[in-house]
Order: C-alpha cells, then structure tokens, then sequence
C-alpha cells in the first residue's frame, strides 16, 4: 500500500507560509502538486494519518483560498495520472499513485492519491482496479 514518506517536522505556527508553498508545490500541467523533499526517509514512516489529514486541508485551504471545505466539492478522476514511484506524493505527503481531483467550484486540479479522494467521493474507485493495485 502507499507509504509515508515526506515527514512532518516543523514548528507549526510557522510551516504554513508562501515559501512553504513555493517549495513544496507546483504546478505540473495546470495540476497543482507536490514536489519530493529532500528529508523524505528521515521520520516519514512516523506521520500520522491525522497530521496528513491536517497537511492535506490546509494545501486545500491555502490554493483554493478557502476556510472551509465541504465534502461534496471535489471529484476525482479514476484514471491513474501517476503510477507508485519514487516521486509520486499526494498534496498530503503521502507516496501513492496519483489521480488528478477537480475542485468543483474554481475548476482548480490537484494530484491526490486515492484515500485523500474518498475524503470527498467516497464511493471514488480507480478506474479497472476496484480501488486495489
């Protein structure tokens, strides 16, 4: 299954600013996603799932310029965009295949992996998987 491999150190009053944005992010074809980080293998496998959690609403909330996010706002498309590799991670920080996920509303697109989609479709199944690879 996907691993956790972009750690979560920081001191939290301070992680969320542009420049953590401008180096943690960009934009790969009109999709926002997530750039791999040089820390990756020191404390990745630690994270919890509720700080991925936690990192994934506030990249939401910073890009889409939004302070609340509801569940029905986002849809993933089932077709694998990314393949499970070495630089394959969710917004959240988790290494996963990606999936493009359309913000509804503003018709931004994010690269995700498949259990960060079902936070807001939760009948989302990759396309001829059946959600398992």
């Amino acid at each position: 299954m996907s691993e956790y491999l972009i750690p979560i150190n920081y001191n939290k009053k301070d992680k969320y600013t542009k420049e953590y944005f401008n180096n943690n992010f960009y934009e790969d074809a009109g999709v926002i996603r997530r750039i791999r980080g040089n820390n990756e293998n020191n404390d990745g496998y630690n994270v919890s799932p509720k700080e991925r959690r936690i990192e994934l609403y506030r990249v939401l909330h910073h890009f889409l310029d939004k302070k609340h996010i509801r569940n029905d706002e986002l849809k993933g498309i089932k077709k694998v965009s990314y393949a499970f590799d070495e630089d394959t991670f969710c917004i959240c920080g988790q290494r996963s295949h990606l999936f493009k996920c359309v913000h509804l509303e503003s018709d931004i697109k994010f690269y995700m992996g498949s259990s960060c989609i079902t936070l807001f479709e939760t009948t989302f199944e990759p396309e001829k998987n059946n959600g398992l690879f």
